[in-house]
């Protein structure tokens, strides 16, 4: 489903509201990973080679009545000051990457950090 950029961040807004009443700090760097469907291997393979030149580690696996998972990761700060936008915007890359691609976008993970 396109969402669109403003829709994208008050989901990210929601959940890292969700990690801080868990007793999060957003403002440590930790690993997220990030959640897409596709429907072939070409599709995948196009979605995961930008990741890799985005610096995300990928991992693909094939899931019976869904198509190609693909998941990427790589270290983020989810909170970096007010009004920051910086993760934000890495939501919106991967997400219009995997749109682009004919897939889903599936939403993203991370551990509660309290570092």
């Amino acid at each position: 489903m396109r969402l669109t950029k403003q829709a994208q961040d008050a989901e990210n807004r929601e959940g890292v509201r969700q990690l801080v009443a868990a007793g999060d700090n957003p403002a440590v760097l930790r690993t997220v990973a990030h959640f897409a469907n596709f429907p072939d291997t070409a599709r995948a393979t196009a979605f995961a080679s930008v990741m890799k030149a985005d610096c995300f580690d990928v991992n693909a696996e094939v899931v019976r009545g869904v198509g190609i998972e693909v998941t990427v990761w790589r270290k983020e700060i989810l909170l970096a000051g007010a009004g920051s936008s910086w993760f934000d915007d890495a939501v919106w890359r991967v997400r219009s990457v995997a749109e682009d691609n004919q897939g889903e976008y599936d939403g993203w993970d991370c551990l509660v950090t309290t570092g």
